[in-house]
């Protein structure tokens, strides 16, 4: 049986305490345990040979992981945006309707 790299098990544990994050709208929350993930996945990684079939494994769990929460993020990204676009319109529409000029 191979030893597991500890960097990691950290690396996927943070990937997945992102993935919560991100369902829960806790963007700002997935941006800093992105910043503590980083350095974990590169120093996991850094070491020639560093990749066996249990760290190969935990990459494909990661990517997994990653491509759930790109999904959340582009959601999101497009609700805040037709957001947006619908109070930008609102404003406009009051605007006109009190005669004032955009």
């Amino acid at each position: 049986m191979e030893a597991r790299n500890p960097m990691m098990d950290e690396s996927l544990e943070l990937t997945r305490r992102m993935l919560a994050c991100g369902q829960e709208g806790a963007w700002d929350k997935v941006v800093e345990l992105e910043r503590h993930r980083r350095p974990r996945l590169e120093q996991a990684l850094a070491r020639p040979g560093s990749v066996d079939e249990a760290t190969a494994s935990s990459i494909r769990d990661i990517l997994a992981l990653d491509r759930q929460l790109i999904a959340l993020g582009a959601r999101y990204r497009d609700e805040v945006g037709e957001a947006l676009s619908n109070a930008q319109r609102g404003t406009k529409a009051t605007r006109a309707y009190r005669g004032v000029d955009s």
